[in-house]
């Protein structure tokens, strides 16, 4: 009687507010379960959305790596040199010398020097020119910048004379031939790159490698 007693005379509030308290755990237990089943689709689908982006990495890195050898493979001299038609007659190094000569002389006589020193760099640029385009065009050793920037930087200075010789207004004889330089210097470095490879190719071919 006495147990009967005590849970009729529990007040209603107090068996209401028992029941809200259950059922918001039960809500909030629902909840707690759904955010965990998240978290661990999360950190299931996480390791495949990795994976893929990991290979590319590995790949590029791969990638540029070997083309790092490459290139640095490209740079150092195959097989024999190639000798000048006019060998044993040193012409490169003999036109070099008398370029460094000529500089030196002109540079001793301040402006009367200037056609001399002009007449040095012009025989340093064709001695080097000289073995420099043997040795690339047979798939020796590339020389690719420098062959294809000094007929670029030629090209270049005749056409601001030209600009400046009729007067061109300041800013366009500068931006005019560098609109014509800076694609003519990529067309040459892609030809002459080109070029190289395949007489390197033929040279390793002939080297039988």
């Amino acid at each position: 009687m006495a147990k009967g007693g005590s849970r009729r005379g529990r007040p209603r509030g107090a068996r209401a507010a028992g029941g809200r308290s259950r059922a918001g755990g039960s809500t909030r237990s629902g909840a707690q379960a759904a955010a965990t089943d998240t978290l661990a689709d999360d950190a299931q689908a996480q390791p495949a959305r990795v994976a893929p982006e990991a290979a590319r990495t590995e790949k590029r890195a791969r990638r540029r790596a070997r083309a790092a050898a490459m290139n640095l493979a490209e740079q150092a001299p195959l097989g024999e040199r190639p000798q000048a038609p006019w060998h044993p007659l040193p012409l490169s190094e003999i036109l070099i010398f008398v370029g460094l000569v000529a500089g030196v002389i002109g540079a001793t006589r301040s402006e009367s020097g200037l056609p001399i020193i002009g007449a040095g760099v012009l025989a340093i640029l064709l001695g080097t020119l000289d073995f420099t385009a043997r040795e690339h065009l047979s798939g020796y050793r590339p020389h690719t910048t420098m062959l294809a920037a000094v007929p670029t930087a030629l090209v270049f200075a005749a056409l601001v004379v030209v600009m400046r010789a009729v007067h061109v207004p300041s800013p366009l004889w500068v931006i005019v031939p560098l609109a014509i330089a800076v694609p003519l210097f990529m067309f040459l470095f892609s030809r002459l790159r080109s070029r190289f490879r395949d007489a390197r190719h033929q040279r390793v071919l002939a080297a039988g490698r």
